[in-house]
């Protein structure tokens, strides 16, 4: 059957199937999209070889963007795939004063990660006198009596990261990095 003068055929040579986008049919433009070449043919059973992560050190399989999951995550979440927030085992902890080295999240040890994670502050300390003891006791300093949530027009007393608890709870479902989206400042 003769094919209409102005319906488009696929471009590749000996193939009369139509046209369907870049001037290829069906099979080879997925064949272009998959492979990056439209005549490359994979056989019954048999898988394309896999790419390995462009990550220097790194031998994960290739996942997206030429990276593994893991690179693709961190270059999602932190616009660099090489990015790596646990530090260097044996480093101290990135405050000054101190020397602790089981360092966790942000480059902190465990204990200025905690004081962060409930203040937003890593150095969050305050001495507070202690009856009967002569010596003042540290402790990480929670919020002033009269301290209200950070989020402008909100009058609620803060609970974590100078957040009410309603605040806190969004910024914790959304994990933006501390922000809440400007719909919720209007509401509030």
């Amino acid at each position: 059957m003769e094919q209409p003068s102005r319906l488009k055929l696929c471009s590749i040579p000996g193939c009369d199937r139509p046209h369907h986008g870049l001037g290829l049919c069906r099979t080879h433009y997925r064949r272009l999209k998959r492979t990056g070449d439209p005549l490359v043919v994979r056989s019954p059973g048999k898988w394309l070889p896999t790419k390995v992560c462009s990550v220097d050190g790194c031998g994960r399989t290739a996942q997206s963007r030429g990276w593994c999951s893991l690179h693709y995550d961190r270059w999602r979440r932190h616009g660099d795939p090489t990015v790596y927030l646990l530090g260097i085992p044996g480093t101290p902890c990135a405050v000054p004063t101190c020397q602790r080295t089981d360092v966790t999240g942000w480059g902190w040890c465990s204990l200025h990660y905690g004081r962060w994670k409930r203040t937003g502050d890593p150095e969050a300390v305050v001495i507070v006198p202690q009856k009967g003891q002569s010596e003042p006791v540290r402790r990480v300093q929670r919020y002033p009596a009269d301290a209200t949530c950070s989020i402008p027009g909100c009058d609620r007393r803060p609970v974590a990261r100078w957040l009410c608890g309603r605040h806190y709870a969004r910024w914790q479902r959304r994990q933006q990095g501390g922000t809440i989206d400007d719909e919720d400042r209007s509401k509030s």
